[in-house]
């Protein structure tokens, strides 16, 4: 699993992951439009319906908490 799969770090460990021929959950705000390459899954971060969402948005409450008591 890689988050921030379509910022310019991400899409490299993305890409690298994925030739070495590991299958890759790449997890993006917009899945629709991550490139498509074969053995990755594009997986939204933002459907909290999803387990992966429920964290995300567990992680920005979090950091949206630290940034306010400051």
């Amino acid at each position: 699993m890689v988050t921030g799969a379509i910022g310019p770090v991400g899409r490299q460990v993305v890409a690298a992951v994925a030739a070495g021929g590991a299958g890759v959950r790449a997890v993006t705000r917009h899945p629709a439009t991550a490139p498509v390459v074969g053995g990755v899954e594009n997986v939204s971060a933002l459907d909290s319906a999803s387990p992966i969402g429920a964290g995300y948005r567990r992680l920005e409450d979090r950091a949206a908490d630290r940034l306010l008591r400051r």
